[in-house]
């Protein structure tokens, strides 16, 4: 609220379009900024037209409370739907379909201490190549899965990616499936993209904790990936029965601990690689 003790209230039922932009200088289809701010998305679609486009950005303490009845529209590359940046910030999304179905797109992005809550039993699909279902980043930046059920089947398309100092928990209704040659369940990195979604120079240390399935008959494909330094422990099962498959990896100083349980059909179930990384459990 304000210092009235007022929140600035915007209800959408209509058609947004977003054109114009690029992914470094990306057009809005919604901005909501400060803690009085709230915006409700409760119908209508969002169509995002320019490269780079954002459906609807919660900042500086503002909520943006997505509808299952509003929806993104993908119609041009490297976009993010719902974007959330600064402590406070919200994404709180009742949509139970969305599929991110254009290249190198992001359903949502999670920065700077905002959080993103999602309804359970929501269907979250990376169908595009090199597509990101989640991105979290920065430090004190949270996920909490619910029973959400994430689906990585675009080549190269990755479900979820915890960044930066983020934190991620993927509770144990959730599933991860994994059909897309090539993809990643979850990228846990230490390293922080930008806006932009390059790497920007930033590192600190990012935990995700799974509880849920990692799954799918992809090949290529890799359940966890842990890098640079990152953390996973791993609560939940990992079963991978496509070819040439990685269960866990951990690179580059990352720690891994196991707790769970590792099915690989072809492939290696876990992989530790790089100076510095380290297996602490395996069960």
């Amino acid at each position: 609220m304000n210092s009235s003790g007022t929140t600035t209230t915007a209800n959408n039922s209509g058609v947004i379009n977003v054109n114009g932009g690029s992914t470094r200088s990306r057009t809005r289809g919604v901005s909501a900024s400060g803690s009085a701010a709230v915006v409700n998305l409760n119908s209508g679609a969002v169509n995002l037209n320019g490269v780079g486009a954002i459906g609807a950005e919660a900042v500086s303490g503002a909520r943006v409370n997505v509808s299952s009845a509003s929806t993104p529209v993908f119609n041009n590359s490297e976009q993010i739907a719902y974007h959330a940046a600064g402590s406070g910030s919200l994404i709180n999304s009742a949509a139970t379909v969305l599929d991110v179905n254009s290249s190198g797109s992001t359903g949502y992005r999670i920065d700077d201490g905002a959080t993103l809550a999602l309804s359970n039993g929501s269907a979250l699909t990376s169908s595009a190549a090199n597509s990101t279902g989640v991105i979290v980043s920065g430090s004190d930046s949270t996920l909490n899965s619910g029973s959400s059920q994430f689906n990585a089947s675009g080549n190269g398309s990755t479900a979820i990616r915890a960044e930066g100092g983020a934190q991620a928990t993927l509770d144990a209704g959730s599933a991860i499936t994994l059909s897309g040659d090539s993809s990643v369940g979850v990228l846990v990195n230490n390293l922080r993209t930008d806006l932009s979604n390059t790497l920007n120079g930033d590192s600190a240390p990012t935990l995700i904790t799974t509880n849920g399935l990692v799954n799918g008959a992809g090949s290529n494909a890799v359940g966890i990936d842990v890098t640079n330094g990152a953390e996973l422990v791993n609560n939940g099962n990992v079963d991978l029965t496509g070819s040439s498959n990685i269960g866990i990896r951990s690179r580059s100083g990352s720690t891994i601990s196991n707790n769970g349980v590792v099915n690989v059909a072809n492939g290696t179930g876990l992989d530790v690689s790089g100076s510095g990384s380290t297996l602490a459990k395996g069960e």
